[in-house]
């Protein structure tokens, strides 16, 4: 209620005591009626969607007189559906120490909120007014599947081998799932689905769907697992990522690679052959899973792809000079050569290790260091025998192979050209399209090199609403916006059908203050305390700021601050007359229409009295108790007179 003259207000109050003088009458030493009620806000909880709950509550007389109603209890609506709320209370007179039973229904609502109050209007000497709020919820049928994880990432398994991992499927909407699938809807038959359910999926419940990996080889793979999930003619689609085999998955380690034989340098002539031993091991892989080349600096590739190296030792014979061979041979190349061998893994993780031999020709003598090299022949630091043409890079800012460039071809070296290393954050050195400035596409592959696949693209649910663009989000910035979606009423395409609010459900109360301000009485002795409290409905309960004033007396917070607090108390002067209470609540998050705080307000008048209003009659001294049979008195009736003849023609509301 808005005032918009408070003395005009006050004024009224005055009336209306007046009335209650008038009413007036004696009786013995009694306590006097008083109305008691099980609730002061009865929630009803949530209610699905065609369907109602039926509650009751108990009114009570807990006084000594007869409390008697001007008026049947009666509900007032204060949301916008006013079928949400319906009440069965047919009460005129309830005895001494007796109670009955109201009874209420909560129909489901267009409206997420549904409020209002129930109105007392009674002969209690101190409460003749009073309210019971009551407030429920309308499940909108929503339809919504979290999948946990939305990437699984199978890391490394060897081929031959097999993995399964389990995904949870929760309901999180109001609506059961009625069925369900699960299939691999992109990527390869590496990947297949061990076991999905095909029971119904209450709301709040999970399933699980068991997916596998089994790789041919260790090279990344990736797929689209596609969940259907349906309820009458709606379908909802979501979709997890699955990866195995990813560059620098878990579980895996790279080779070790160490040359044992020959351990001098050696001079090749044509009639030899070069037989290189090596130590190659690997716990995570087993032999036939290792690549191994051996390259010289001088003509390439010497001899390669040894695919299945004898376990913890690797025997290279190179063919020095076979004339059968139809191909270049080292007895081509005389001079020196730096070989080096590599192995690589199934996802390419590898180890190499180098030697220097030389054919047909004899060592410098100048070779200060004894690795096969003199300065002549481009060694770049004669001191060192770790530094020489063709010698393995390591992370230490030199230049080992003496090539010009220190560092080149290992973790800090950019081998793409992309700008990035992999201690620079690249993920795949061996590709320019991937590192971290990349541009993240829907490929199913971590372009960017955050540890997230697809994301930002089709793919992807950014959003967090279980459903992509792919599988029908049109908005996947909003989570209240996918295919299928409640449509509420909030200007937006809900549910992406290419209409706006179409039938729409009311999610976001506005912000209301329930019956007024509420008060455990409207009477009271001087310095009496009287405890006040607004219940509010609104978007955000976290940003609602109080303001409570009156025209006398002094408030406190019955917790906090009292420009935080919903529930306060009053403390009356010591004279006595009528007062005025109200509260303005701003809500700080939302706005109106000029982008203004929201703000409520409401009004309350209290009687202060010379008499305890609740006191018995010997202890009240008068012998008069509110509600009993008696004479009204003449003094009240005149001043009842004259307080109607000032009112005039001035209205309020």
């Amino acid at each position: 209620m808005r005032v918009t003259n408070l003395t005009m207000l006050v004024t009224v109050w005055h009336l209306i005591f007046a009335l209650a003088l008038v009413s007036a009458g004696c009786s013995g030493d009694a306590l006097p009626q008083n109305l008691s009620v099980e609730y002061d806000w009865f929630e009803f909880g949530q209610v699905a969607e065609g369907e109602s709950l039926n509650r009751s509550i108990a009114v009570e007389n807990t006084g000594d007189f007869d409390l008697t109603f001007s008026a049947h209890p009666s509900l007032v609506t204060q949301s916008a559906t006013d079928t949400a709320f319906e009440i069965q209370a047919p009460i005129d007179v309830i005895g001494p120490q007796e109670s009955v039973e109201m009874y209420l229904t909560y129909n489901h609502s267009p409206e997420r909120i549904s409020y209002g109050y129930i109105e007392f209007l009674t002969n209690d000497p101190d409460e003749p007014e009073q309210m019971v709020v009551i407030t429920g919820e309308s499940l909108v049928p929503l339809m919504k599947v979290a999948i946990d994880p939305p990437l699984v990432d199978f890391g490394y398994l060897a081929s031959g081998s097999n993995a399964n991992q389990d995904i949870e499927i929760r309901n999180e909407g109001t609506a059961d799932i009625e069925w369900f699938s699960a299939e691999i809807s992109v990527g390869t038959d590496e990947f297949y689905v061990v076991s999905a359910p095909s029971d119904l999926i209450p709301p709040g419940e999970a399933r699980t769907i068991t997916v596998g990996f089994a790789p041919e080889d260790g090279s990344h793979e990736t797929a689209a697992l596609n969940v259907d999930a349906g309820a009458g003619q709606i379908t909802l689609s979501y979709v997890a990522t699955l990866s195995g085999n990813t560059p620098g998955s878990a579980g895996n380690t790279a080779p070790s690679v160490t040359i044992t034989s020959p351990t001098d340098l050696l001079v090749l002539s044509e009639i030899e052959d070069l037989t290189v031993v090596a130590d190659v091991i690997d716990g995570d892989q087993p032999d036939s899973a290792l690549y191994c080349t051996l390259e010289s600096t001088q003509m390439g590739a010497v001899e390669q792809d040894v695919t299945d190296p004898a376990t913890d030792e690797l025997t290279m014979l190179v063919d020095v000079y076979n004339e059968d061979l139809g191909e270049l041979q080292m007895i081509d190349y005389p001079g020196l050569h730096t070989l080096t061998l590599c192995c690589f893994d199934e996802i390419s993780a590898y180890d190499c290790d180098t030697m220097v031999t030389s054919v047909l020709e004899e060592y410098s003598v100048d070779d200060a260091d004894g690795d096969g090299y003199d300065t002549a022949q481009g060694d770049c630091d004669d001191t060192n025998p770790g530094i020489y043409p063709g010698a393995l890079e390591q992370v230490d800012g030199v230049d080992e192979d003496c090539d010009g460039n220190p560092d080149n071809g290992t973790e800090a070296w950019d081998d793409d050209g992309d700008g990035y290393s992999e201690d620079d954050g690249d993920c795949n050195d061996d590709d320019p399209a991937i590192g971290p400035d990349a541009t993240e596409t829907a490929n199913f592959t971590d372009d960017d090199c955050d540890g997230v696949i697809d994301e930002g693209t089709n793919n992807a649910d950014d959003d967090g609403d279980g459903v992509t663009e792919t599988t029908g989000d049109c908005d996947d910035t909003n989570a209240d916006v996918y295919a299928n979606a409640p449509e509420l009423c909030d200007n937006l395409d809900n549910d992406c059908d290419g209409s706006a609010d179409e039938d729409c459900f009311e999610d976001t109360p506005p912000l209301d203050i329930i019956g007024g301000i509420h008060a455990d009485r409207v009477v009271v002795a001087r310095t009496g305390v009287v405890e006040l409290q607004v219940i509010v409905i609104a978007n955000d309960g976290a940003d609602l700021r109080y303001a409570w004033q009156s025209d006398s007396g002094s408030f406190s917070a019955d917790s906090g601050d009292p420009t935080t607090s919903s529930t306060v108390t009053w403390t009356a002067p010591d004279e006595p007359g009528a007062t005025m209470l109200w509260v303005e609540i701003t809500d700080q998050a939302s706005t109106d229409d000029e982008g203004l705080p929201l703000t409520d307000e409401a009004y309350l008048g209290i009687e202060v009295s010379s008499n305890d209003p609740t006191a018995t009659t010997s202890q009240r001294g008068s012998g008069c108790v509110m509600g009993a049979t008696g004479a009204p008195s003449w003094l009240a009736l005149a001043a009842l007179a004259a307080l109607m003849a000032g009112l005039g023609a001035r209205r309020f509301r």
